[in-house]
């Protein structure tokens, strides 16, 4: 499990009561590795693997040799390829 924080924010409360700090988070997304983004969209790894190469997948993060996927990209990409038909083109297209 990869997770990203959005902010971290360091609190010091008033000097009447003393100097203490404290590190509060934000907020915290989980980002997926290729095969839990597969799982999580009802396809393979190997899928994912080719859309990166040739294009047409979601959006990704590369983070030095690791591929993750933040799962709001997974839903807008999810969402775009949303068809009516099996004839229908899409609004991208």
């Amino acid at each position: 499990m990869i997770c990203h924080v959005v902010a971290t924010v360091r609190a010091y409360p008033g000097l009447a009561g003393g100097m203490n700090m404290q590190t509060v988070q934000i907020a915290q997304r989980r980002m997926l590795r290729t095969p839990e983004a597969a799982d999580y969209c009802g396809s393979s790894s190997s899928t994912f693997e080719k859309l990166r190469l040739y294009g047409g997948g979601p959006p990704f993060v590369k983070l030095g040799r690791r591929v993750v996927y933040d799962p709001a990209d997974l839903d807008t990409w999810l969402a775009t390829n949303r068809r009516r038909s099996t004839s229908d083109r899409g609004v991208s297209q």
